[in-house]
C-alpha cells in the first residue's frame, strides 16, 4: 500500500514531495524537499534548507557572485523560506559586507590604529603631533601607501610612516628679511 496516496497532501501543502519507498511497511512515508532545497522527514513535513552560497543555478543564490571578486559568501539563515539574505564579505582587514551583491572593499589605511602619523610626537601642540593622514588608493590590494603630511609652516611628508616635520626659518620669517631689504 502506497501511503502517499493518502498522505500526499501533507507534503504538497509545504511544496514538498511524498515518497513511500517501502510500501509494505506502515508509517515510513517521507516528505522530501524540492531542489535546490535539501531535507526530508518521516511522516511529517521536512525542514528544508538552502545554503544560497553553495547551491548553483537558483534565482536567489549567490552562484559565483562573491567568489568571482575574491570575497567570502555566507548565508546567515539557511531555511528555505529565507532567501536572498546571503552576504559577500570582504577579505581582512576590511570588515565591509553587502547583502545579495558584492561588497565594496575599500580600506582607508588612515583608519587603522597602527598607521599612526603622530608617532614622532614628543610634545603636544607641536608640528609632529598635528600631522594629517591621507590614503590615496583605498583598494584592498593597495596597501602601505598612506601618507603623513606636516602642518604649515612646517614641511615634511612620509609614506607608510610618520613624517619628520621641519621648520624652514627662511620660509617662516622670510617676510621680515624681505621687508628690511635683505
Amino acid at each position: 500500500y502506497d501511503e502517499c496516496e493518502e498522505k500526499d497532501s501533507v507534503c504538497k501543502t509545504e511544496g514538498q514531495t511524498c515518497k513511500d519507498s517501502k510500501q509494505q511497511t506502515l508509517n515510513d512515508w517521507t516528505c522530501e524537499c524540492t531542489p535546490p532545497a535539501t531535507g526530508n522527514a518521516t511522516a511529517r513535513p521536512a525542514r528544508c534548507l538552502i545554503d544560497e552560497c553553495k547551491v548553483q543555478n537558483c534565482p536567489t543564490c549567490a552562484n559565483d557572485t562573491c567568489s568571482s571578486v575574491k570575497q567570502a559568501c555566507e548565508d546567515p539563515d539557511k531555511t528555505a523560506t529565507s532567501l536572498g539574505d546571503w552576504v559577500c564579505k570582504c577579505p581582512p582587514p576590511s570588515t565591509h559586507i553587502a547583502t545579495a551583491k558584492p561588497a565594496v572593499c575599500e580600506i582607508d589605511e588612515c583608519d587603522e590604529p597602527q598607521n599612526n602619523c603622530t608617532a614622532n610626537c614628543v610634545a603636544p601642540n607641536t608640528p609632529n603631533c598635528e600631522q594629517t593622514c591621507f590614503d590615496p588608493n583605498t583598494a584592498p590590494d593597495s596597501l602601505d601607501d598612506w601618507v603623513c603630511s606636516c602642518p604649515p609652516p612646517t614641511t615634511g611628508k612620509a609614506t607608510a610612516q610618520a613624517a619628520v616635520c621641519t621648520v624652514d626659518e627662511c620660509v617662516e620669517h622670510g617676510a621680515t628679511c624681505t621687508a628690511e631689504g635683505q
